[in-house]
């Protein structure tokens, strides 16, 4: 379920759904690497990490620097 308020976006999804997301991100951040897209590697790993905030069980992502 999507919800909008001003420039917040709420998803509301199921655990596989969320984890399927997770490994679409890996999959794409993988594949941005093997293209040597450095920007697309840096959008989508501080994208997980933004997914995973306050995830008692996630360890960040360390963002390259450009």
């Amino acid at each position: 379920m999507y919800s909008r308020k001003d420039d917040a976006v709420t998803l509301t999804m199921t655990v596989d759904e969320y984890e399927i997301l997770l490994t679409a991100l890996g999959y794409a951040t993988m594949y941005a690497h093997r293209q040597s897209d450095r920007v697309l590697v840096k959008h989508y790993l501080a994208l997980m990490n933004s997914l995973n905030q306050g995830h008692p069980h996630y360890t960040p992502y360390e963002v390259p620097e450009s």
